[in-house]
């Protein structure tokens, strides 16, 4: 069995090889998602009117945007070799924790070695790393807040605790999903599952909990709402899964009838136009009113300096607001629209995690290009997807519940038993299952697309899954092999 110093050595040794590589072979970091994602505050306000805007930023929580503007600060002249820096350095720690959570789960060290390296050399890996949004930081810290969490739990040391509540409160500052609720209810069933060592889950949940408590109060008497974003993000999608399946006829009809406004005319991702008129000449601004200036540029101004559409601007969630409720008039009217979305949604859900990348309507990208080939050897090997490009991902349909199914009995006979090691063990497999479960449920429910990006966050566990699966597996034929062989077990 390979020692665990050199299984880490050769992952880190693989990670810098393949990244120079790739570099030769003109793989590039893409920032260009500054300039118009929906998520980033106007670059020119991160540069100029920084922490106005992150104060009054409630489209989304703000711990990416202020890592964006901190860039923009510290590298002026070349913020793209800054965001370089950090994704390397995420994705040698990404690689490194999922190797170490795998040894620390009972993962044969063979197994686990190989599965990091697939993980750290695979093209859909390396098309992450090198795209400037939150999924791969997100992959980063779930991995790092489980490892930390393991390591918690089997020797009770503050500092672990303090390692991964600050990881928990990272990804609750990235992703409004995971918020200030979940933030309590995982340290509320760390308390009940580590009752010997529940003063110290206290103390370590306490400072990253109190800051982002701090937030979400700031958040509340701002907004006057609970989730950042809540009301925007939930117009949008609300009004593409609930409304996107109904025949333009029968929209028309319920619009005829007064019963919703003409705003669903047009799909809400496609409002460029309207935030970029006149508002007397708006169709929205007669619906919506557009209202007055509050003097905090990153609330009134609906257009970026870039032209894309700011999100975060009053006006839009006003309109957001509009889509939500007419959205739920339709539904009303026809329920069976949205079951249809629900089907598509759980289609998309197993697509290979970088169908149609880079999820933001480019048809082109360089660093998909030049990936194209392994890229399509590696969706076929990890969900089966066949034909390449616009086949169905086979595998996947069978892999991803039968993991998610197989973590859920080893959660639960791990937390039925006495010793502490099977106690780390059950309460880190419920925390990687319960995550898995609850991301998967919300993006195909509520979410208008993108299933297969989203499930991205947590690619990690599935990886951790795999290699307990697969170890077992091993382990039943190395027990029926030593039978027939009439060879004690012990040997």
């Amino acid at each position: 069995m390979p020692a665990r110093r050199t299984c880490l050595a050769l992952l880190a040794g693989a990670f810098l090889a393949s990244r120079l590589l790739c570099f030769a072979a003109g793989v590039r970091f893409d920032a260009q998602p500054l300039d118009f994602y929906w998520q980033y505050i106007d670059p020119a306000l991160l540069r100029h009117d920084f922490w106005r805007s992150i104060f009054y930023l409630e489209w989304q929580p703000p711990a990416f945007n202020f890592f964006l503007g901190a860039m923009l600060h510290l590298f002026p002249a070349h913020p793209q070799i800054g965001y370089q820096l950090v994704y390397l350095g995420l994705g040698l720690a990404l690689s490194l924790s999922l190797f170490e959570l795998m040894d620390r789960m009972g993962v044969n060290r063979r197994i686990a070695l190989a599965i990091a390296l697939v993980f750290t050399l695979s093209p859909s890996t390396i098309l992450y790393e090198n795209l400037l949004f939150y999924e791969y930081p997100l992959a980063a810290l779930f991995a790092i807040a489980a490892l930390f969490l393991q390591r918690f739990a089997t020797g009770g040391r503050l500092r672990d605790g303090v390692v991964f509540f600050t990881c928990a409160a990272l990804i609750a500052g990235i992703r409004s999903i995971f918020h200030l609720v979940w933030f309590c209810v995982v340290a509320w069933l760390l308390v009940w599952t580590m009752r010997e060592w529940r003063k110290r889950v206290v103390l370590a949940a306490a400072a990253p909990g109190l800051l982002l408590a701090a937030f979400y109060g700031k958040h509340f008497l701002v907004f006057h709402n609970f989730v950042p974003g809540g009301t925007i993000s939930g117009g949008v999608n609300a009004a593409a899964v609930m409304t996107d399946p109904v025949p333009r006829g029968a929209l028309q009809a319920l619009i005829a009838s007064g019963e919703i406004t003409p705003v669903l005319r047009a799909n809400i991702f496609h409002l460029y136009r309207e935030f970029d008129t006149e508002p007397a000449q708006s169709l929205l601004a007669r619906i919506v009113p557009v209202p007055s200036k509050t003097g905090i540029p990153a609330l009134d101004e609906c257009r970026k300096s870039t032209h894309a559409i700011n999100w975060n601007c009053v006006w839009a969630e006003r309109v957001a607001q509009v889509y939500a409720r007419d959205s739920l008039v339709v539904f009303r009217h026809y329920p069976e629209a949205y079951l249809a979305s629900l089907r598509n949604n759980l289609e998309k859900y197993f697509w290979s995690d970088t169908d149609l990348w880079p999820f933001d309507g480019r048809d082109d990208d360089a660093n998909q290009r030049i990936l194209t080939r392994p890229l399509a050897l590696y969706n076929l090997f990890s969900s089966g997807e066949w034909p390449p490009d616009e086949g169905r991902p086979w595998l996947a349909y069978f892999v991803l519940p039968g993991l998610l199914g197989f973590g859920v009995f080893q959660a639960w006979w791990a937390l039925r038993g006495s010793g502490s090691v099977e106690k780390a063990r059950g309460i880190t497999l419920a925390f990687l299952v319960g995550n898995a479960v609850y991301l998967s449920v919300v993006v195909i429910l509520f979410s208008a697309s993108d299933q297969n990006r989203y499930r991205s966050e947590v690619s990690a566990y599935f990886a951790v899954l795999l290699g307990l699966a697969l170890t077992r597996v091993a382990r039943t034929l190395r027990s029926s092999s030593l039978l027939d062989r009439d060879v004690p077990l012990d040997r």
